[in-house]
């Protein structure tokens, strides 16, 4: 492990992946609740 620059790209890489995940479900569930909240009056 002494290819430095890579190693950085992977600890921003694993700390951006779990966010965007994140944010990927937390819109899919907002989209859901969403039609929920639109369809029952």
């Amino acid at each position: 492990m002494k290819d430095l620059p890579n190693v950085d790209d992977w600890k921003f890489n694993s700390r951006l992946w779990p966010i965007f995940m994140i944010s990927l479900v937390a819109l899919r569930v907002m989209k859901s609740v969403a039609e929920v909240f639109w369809k029952v009056p």
